[in-house]
């Protein structure tokens, strides 16, 4: 027979153990909701942010609204005036989280509504704010000329700001580290370089402030031409209506040289301030659903895995960061009537008169043709202005 202390060994050793199995399940307890808790946690903070916003410019009919109207699906393109807003619905399907980009879209006449753009950029949105730069391939003699002008309201509206010189340059410093660390896809998948680190929320780009001004890539040296105009904003230019390029080919006489033109001095200009550029048409749907992932891409950090695309004139697309002077070259070869460095007003020369409308270019077809197209020629005198194309070789 057992002894009696015998048994309440048994029984100490017993509830020992039902102690000891407790003491685990409770912390096997403890650390499922402290592993819950943190993923709670970690996908709080990255919550796609719901302060960035996209700002429109451009002159009037170069299809800011209809673009973000197709954009948004929105079947609906009536023209506001002043300064419109509208949104973006942006989704992340991975994370499956979705917020709202606000869009500001500023009428054409910057003459008075340059005032307007302090309600859509002031000091405290500078760094969430994303400025999409128009310009219409219906008027191409007027494209350098406008991106000229709506660049200068920005810098002037800028300045205003009365910016702190530190809170600047950091700004400028986070668009030059961007530029430098642009990676086409696929190169990641190859390992041929780093993946950057993607920027989700406000405490990142904070932080990427500070890291910007110590990344040793930040002292990389810059390609000729790249940057000089840095505005401390992430710009993307968008030449719209890209659809009349084959009007221009058919009705006036443009040819292949005309466009590669055009094209390399709108790429000169976009390396000036580190910008990207999109060739766009919503008539015929063409890169809208590429500017749109490009944007959240740029915005959001979301995936894009689109490679620059220049086979196609009229759907071009270079994102920030890919586009040197070397690659603009390549146009070069085509472009023999002129020099690539020749003033782009003197080459792409505008019709005559001021204020010649499109109906007036299809009704007055060769009056109003650009002189440059007349004198792609080499036979072609820039004093001809009154023969008719079947009249001389163009």
């Amino acid at each position: 027979m057992a002894s009696i202390n015998s048994i309440k060994n048994n029984h100490n050793s017993v509830g020992d153990n039902n102690d000891h199995h407790n003491s685990i399940n409770d912390s096997e307890e403890q650390n499922i909701w402290s592993s819950i808790l943190t993923q709670v946690q970690t996908s709080a903070s990255n919550k796609l942010p719901s302060n960035k916003a996209i700002v429109v410019l451009g002159d009037n009919d170069s299809g800011k609204t209809s673009l973000i109207a197709k954009m948004q699906g929105n079947e609906d393109t009536r023209k506001g005036s002043g300064l419109e807003y509208h949104h973006l619905l942006v989704r992340d399907e991975y994370r499956d989280e979705q917020t709202q980009c606000g869009v500001w879209i500023l009428d054409g006449n910057c003459s008075w509504n340059s005032q307007l753009l302090k309600f859509a950029i002031n000091e405290h949105t500078i760094p969430d704010t994303t400025i999409l730069l128009t310009a219409s391939m219906t008027k191409p003699w007027d494209i350098i000329n406008s991106l000229e002008k709506w660049t200068k309201v920005l810098e002037e509206h800028i300045l205003k700001l009365n910016l702190q010189t530190e809170v600047l340059h950091n700004y400028q410093q986070q668009i030059l580290k961007r530029y430098l660390e642009y990676i086409s896809p696929g190169d990641e998948i190859e390992g041929l370089v780093n993946t950057p680190v993607k920027l989700r929320s406000n405490s990142d780009l904070d932080a990427a402030f500070k890291a910007s001004i110590t990344s040793n890539s930040v002292n990389s040296p810059l390609p000729e031409g790249v940057l000089t105009h840095n505005l401390g904003l992430d710009v993307i230019v968008v030449i719209t209506k890209t659809d009349f390029m084959s009007t221009l080919e058919k009705d006036f006489d443009y040819k292949e040289e005309s466009f590669d033109f055009i094209q390399q001095a709108i790429r000169k200009f976009c390396l000036k301030f580190g910008a990207s550029l999109l060739y766009v048409s919503v008539k015929v749907n063409k890169n809208c659903d590429l500017l749109y992932k490009y944007l959240v891409h740029r915005i959001y950090g979301l995936k894009f895995k689109t490679p620059a695309l220049v086979v196609e004139k009229d759907a071009v697309f270079i994102p920030t960061g890919w586009d040197n002077e070397k690659k603009i070259a390549i146009l070069y070869e085509n472009i023999q009537s002129v020099s690539p460095d020749d003033d782009y007003n003197d080459v792409i020369v505008g019709p005559a008169g001021t204020k010649c409308s499109l109906q007036c270019l299809f009704k007055k077809k060769w009056k109003c043709v650009p002189k440059t197209i007349r004198c792609f020629s080499s036979k072609c005198s820039p004093n001809s202005t009154n023969k008719l194309p079947s009249e001389q070789m163009l």
